[in-house]
Protein backbone atom coordinates (compact mmCIF):
# COMPACT_ATOMS: atom_id res chain seq x y z
CA UNK A 1 0.00 0.00 0.00
CA UNK A 2 1.54 3.35 -1.20
CA UNK A 3 1.07 5.90 1.51
CA UNK A 4 -0.99 7.91 -0.74
CA UNK A 5 -3.51 5.04 -0.68
CA UNK A 6 -4.11 6.61 2.74
CA UNK A 7 -6.04 9.48 1.04
CA UNK A 8 -9.62 9.08 0.80
CA UNK A 9 -10.57 10.65 -2.61
CA UNK A 10 -8.97 11.91 -5.57
CA UNK A 11 -9.70 15.56 -4.70
CA UNK A 12 -6.85 14.68 -1.64
CA UNK A 13 -4.47 13.02 -3.94
CA UNK A 14 -4.54 16.31 -5.97
CA UNK A 15 -4.02 18.43 -3.43
CA UNK A 16 -0.38 16.59 -2.94
CA UNK A 17 0.76 17.59 -6.68
CA UNK A 18 0.22 21.18 -5.90
CA UNK A 19 2.29 21.31 -2.63
CA UNK A 20 1.88 25.03 -2.09
CA UNK A 21 -1.25 25.36 -3.59
CA UNK A 22 -5.26 25.72 -1.48
CA UNK A 23 -5.69 24.20 2.16
CA UNK A 24 -8.44 22.47 3.04
CA UNK A 25 -9.93 21.09 6.79
CA UNK A 26 -9.21 17.20 6.96
CA UNK A 27 -10.42 14.41 9.20
CA UNK A 28 -7.16 12.54 9.94
CA UNK A 29 -7.88 8.67 11.06
CA UNK A 30 -5.32 6.85 13.67
CA UNK A 31 -3.63 3.77 13.29
CA UNK A 32 -5.74 2.38 16.76
CA UNK A 33 -6.69 -0.66 17.43
CA UNK A 34 -10.11 -1.26 15.98
CA UNK A 35 -13.13 -1.73 18.96
CA UNK A 36 -14.31 -5.20 19.11
CA UNK A 37 -18.33 -5.82 19.09
CA UNK A 38 -20.72 -8.10 21.09
CA UNK A 39 -23.49 -9.90 19.18
CA UNK A 40 -26.04 -12.26 20.28
CA UNK A 41 -26.51 -14.99 17.43
CA UNK A 42 -29.50 -15.95 16.61
CA UNK A 43 -29.56 -20.12 16.67
CA UNK A 44 -33.69 -20.50 15.94
CA UNK A 45 -34.14 -17.94 13.29
CA UNK A 46 -31.29 -18.09 10.65
CA UNK A 47 -33.11 -15.35 8.59
CA UNK A 48 -32.69 -13.09 11.06
CA UNK A 49 -29.13 -11.09 11.77
CA UNK A 50 -27.65 -11.22 15.02
CA UNK A 51 -27.90 -8.38 17.26
CA UNK A 52 -26.05 -5.86 18.56
CA UNK A 53 -25.24 -5.48 22.15
CA UNK A 54 -22.33 -3.05 21.81
CA UNK A 55 -18.74 -2.74 22.27
CA UNK A 56 -16.12 -5.13 24.04
CA UNK A 57 -14.50 -2.91 26.79
CA UNK A 58 -9.98 -2.27 25.63
CA UNK A 59 -8.65 -3.86 28.55
CA UNK A 60 -6.08 -0.92 30.23
CA UNK A 61 -2.86 -2.33 28.37
CA UNK A 62 -4.42 -0.85 24.89
CA UNK A 63 -5.87 1.70 26.70
CA UNK A 64 -2.60 3.55 27.48
CA UNK A 65 -1.09 2.21 23.99
CA UNK A 66 -4.21 4.30 22.24
CA UNK A 67 -3.32 7.11 24.44
CA UNK A 68 0.00 6.96 23.50
CA UNK A 69 -0.61 6.82 19.93
CA UNK A 70 -3.13 9.65 20.15
CA UNK A 71 -0.50 12.33 22.00
CA UNK A 72 2.47 11.36 19.29
CA UNK A 73 -0.23 12.37 16.30
CA UNK A 74 -1.04 14.87 18.28
CA UNK A 75 2.32 16.31 18.50
CA UNK A 76 3.18 15.37 14.63
CA UNK A 77 0.20 17.46 13.91
CA UNK A 78 1.01 20.30 16.00
CA UNK A 79 5.03 20.26 14.62
CA UNK A 80 3.46 19.65 10.42
CA UNK A 81 1.12 22.30 10.67
CA UNK A 82 1.86 24.63 13.05
CA UNK A 83 -1.37 24.64 15.42
CA UNK A 84 -2.97 22.59 17.62
CA UNK A 85 -5.57 20.22 16.24
CA UNK A 86 -8.71 19.58 17.30
CA UNK A 87 -9.24 16.32 18.82
CA UNK A 88 -12.77 14.58 18.01
CA UNK A 89 -13.05 11.95 20.85
CA UNK A 90 -16.45 10.13 19.57
CA UNK A 91 -14.91 9.76 16.26
CA UNK A 92 -11.97 9.05 17.07
CA UNK A 93 -9.79 11.75 14.89
CA UNK A 94 -8.22 14.68 14.28
CA UNK A 95 -9.23 17.70 12.59
CA UNK A 96 -6.58 20.04 11.15
CA UNK A 97 -6.34 22.48 8.06
CA UNK A 98 -3.32 21.21 5.58
CA UNK A 99 -1.69 22.56 2.11
CA UNK A 100 -0.72 19.78 -0.53
CA UNK A 101 3.04 19.11 1.75
CA UNK A 102 1.82 19.33 4.45
CA UNK A 103 -0.93 16.26 3.62
CA UNK A 104 2.25 14.19 2.19
CA UNK A 105 4.20 14.56 5.33
CA UNK A 106 1.30 13.31 7.65
CA UNK A 107 0.44 10.27 5.20
CA UNK A 108 3.99 9.47 5.49
CA UNK A 109 3.54 8.52 9.58
CA UNK A 110 2.95 5.14 10.81
CA UNK A 111 0.23 6.60 12.92
CA UNK A 112 -2.24 7.64 10.57
CA UNK A 113 -4.39 5.17 8.90
CA UNK A 114 -6.67 7.61 6.30
CA UNK A 115 -7.35 10.97 5.45
CA UNK A 116 -10.67 12.40 4.78
CA UNK A 117 -12.30 15.86 3.57
CA UNK A 118 -13.96 17.05 6.20
CA UNK A 119 -17.50 18.14 4.55
CA UNK A 120 -19.92 20.39 5.75
CA UNK A 121 -23.27 18.97 5.58
CA UNK A 122 -25.82 21.77 4.30
CA UNK A 123 -29.64 20.85 5.50
CA UNK A 124 -31.95 20.07 3.14
CA UNK A 125 -34.47 22.77 2.05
Amino acid sequence: MSNLDKLANDALLEMTRTPAGRSASVLVELALPQPRIRVQKRRHRRDQPNQFLGFEPQDLTTQAESAAKIEQARELLTEVVGDSPTWLAAAKVFVVEVNGDQLKRLVDSALIRRVYPNRQLKPKN
